[in-house]
């Protein structure tokens, strides 16, 4: 993860007295979410939550080569369902995830299309968490009992994900451009600190341990600049 890192930010700040031209470009992207919650017990189910938005900025930085590299921001609230019940009656924790990361890879450049296959690394920073309950979308007053006193994610959690960026047009000329970015997220380390052991009902409890993989589509607006 580390040379990674190191190999974009070389690319980024170290082609600066290079002849050929470089285009930057700044992006802003809203995409939706289906994310698996991957249970790490074998008595305790899985669960998705489907269809959550997702809000990133980014910056790019383009060369003649074959090569590109970039940094972002961006915002993924989390929804992570702990039970539910034969009645559809949901519960569970939702939070807003921050997220930090930095993506290389290729360019493939034709005079309608362009593509942009990438990996990228990256640190999320999980925020305040607040306890749902919901049946078919409506929310309801939340019935959960923990048996830890706090139940909350780790604070930072490192992800890496693969994904393509397509643009509509090639990108040397100086406009907007709009793209479309599809691929898939993984996060190794579990979702929790440690396991968390709750009540469901009256005297029946479960053990839960998440990790999360998810796969994300987003669109948005990209402004080209040349230097």
């Amino acid at each position: 993860m580390k040379r990674i890192l190191i190999l974009v930010l070389l690319y980024l700040f170290g082609t600066e007295n290079a002849c050929a031209q470089v285009t930057h470009s700044i992006s802003f992207q809203i995409g939706l979410n289906q994310t698996l919650y991957w249970s790490q017990f074998k008595d305790s189910k899985s669960y998705f939550s489907h269809f959550i938005p997702s809000f990133a900025i980014d910056y790019a930085k383009f060369s003649d080569n074959l090569f590109w590299g970039g940094i972002g921001y961006g915002l993924s609230p989390r929804k992570t369902t702990f039970y539910k019940y034969p009645s559809d009656l949901k519960f569970g924790i939702q939070y807003p995830e921050f997220w930090f990361r930095v993506r290389t890879g290729l360019k493939f450049q034709r005079d309608y299309l362009t593509h942009l296959p990438h990996i990228g690394l990256g640190i999320a920073v999980n925020g305040n968490v607040v306890y749902f309950s919901s049946n078919d979308g409506q929310e309801q007053g939340s019935w959960l009992h923990p048996m830890d006193t706090i139940v909350k994610p780790q604070r930072f959690r490192p992800f890496i994900e693969l994904s393509n960026t397509l643009l509509n047009s090639t990108f040397r000329e100086s406009k907007r451009n709009v793209l479309l970015t599809f691929g898939i997220r993984y996060y190794p380390l579990n979702l929790f600190n440690k396991s968390i052991f709750y009540e469901v009902d009256l005297g029946e409890y479960k053990t839960i341990q998440y990790k999360i993989v998810e796969v994300f589509l987003s669109a948005g607006l990209q402004r080209n600049l040349h230097r």
